[in-house]
């Protein structure tokens, strides 16, 4: 986000804004933010994905929330010695369920990214 805000920064329309006579706050709500919002949305999407694989690793190591608040971690975890008996899906539906919401975060993340990038040349 630094690069992106440097970037733009230095971009002509700030210029001729800042030659203008606008104050730096104008410029940043007015003509920078706008331009970066798009990249932030990518970047925090990312990282909601990482945030939840990571939630669900540390609750199946059972170092997450307490007992009685649901996890996807703590379900594979729980289903684990059923597996063993060989009722496979009581692990599988939550790895799947999870599996899937990170996939469709990612895709989100890469159609938003693909949608907003502008490739103009910088000068």
């Amino acid at each position: 986000m630094r690069a992106n805000t440097i970037a733009y920064a230095q971009r002509d329309f700030v210029v001729a804004a800042r030659s203008l006579g606008a104050k730096g706050s104008r410029i940043l709500f007015k003509e920078i933010l706008p331009n970066i919002v798009p990249t932030l949305i990518s970047f925090a999407l990312t990282g909601l994905a990482l945030l939840i694989v990571a939630e669900g690793g540390l609750a199946f190591l059972g170092l997450s929330v307490e007992a009685p608040v649901p996890t996807w971690g703590a379900m594979i975890a729980a289903g684990s010695e059923p597996l063993r008996n060989g009722a496979w899906w009581i692990s599988l539906m939550p790895a799947f369920v999870m599996f899937l919401t990170v996939l469709s975060i990612n895709l989100l993340g890469d159609v938003l990214a693909q949608r907003f990038n502008s490739r103009e040349a910088i000068g």
